[in-house]
C-alpha cells in the first residue's frame, strides 16, 4: 500500500474517501512515508576483534561485518558524522525509510537518544 500512496502521491485527506476500517491504517502509512523521522542504530567495532580467539576468527568476523555494512549502504543507510563520526568506538547509522529501519531493527531517533543531549543513550 505504501508504494501506491507514493506512486499516486495521495494526500492525507484521501483517507476521508476510504472505509472507516482502513482509514486509520492509511493515515499511519501516509505519516510513515511523509515523515522526516530518522531511525538509528549504533554500530560498535570493538566486539569484532576483542572476542576473536584466532586470526581466522577475526577475519571471519570482520568480513561478516563488512558484508552487513555493504548491505546497509546498498539499502541507503548512511553514517551520521554530525555527532562525531566514529568516535568512542561507536558509529551512528541512520535511515529515514521505515521499511529499511525494520529490516535492520533500527529505532526511532527520538526513542533512542535523550532529548537533552542528542548523543546520550536513553
Amino acid at each position: 500500500m505504501q508504494e501506491l500512496i507514493r506512486a499516486l502521491a495521495l494526500p492525507l485527506d484521501f483517507k476521508n474517501r476510504l472505509r472507516e476500517s482502513v482509514a486509520a491504517e492509511f493515515a499511519r502509512l501516509w505519516a510513515e512515508i511523509n515523515s522526516p523521522r530518522r531511525f538509528v542504530t549504533l554500530w560498535r567495532n570493538k566486539p569484532l576483534t576483542s572476542e576473536a580467539t584466532t586470526l581466522d576468527d577475526m577475519i571471519h568476523r570482520l568480513r561478516s561485518a563488512a558484508d552487513t555494512l555493504r548491505a546497509m549502504l546498498d539499502d541507503g543507510i548512511v553514517l551520521d558524522v554530525s555527532v562525531g563520526g566514529v568516535e568512542d568506538d561507536y558509529a551512528r547509522l541512520v535511515t529515514t525509510n521505515p521499511e529499511i529501519a525494520r529490516k535492520y531493527d533500527m529505532q526511532p531517533e527520538e526513542d533512542f537518544f535523550d532529548d537533552t543531549n542528542d548523543a546520550t543513550l536513553v
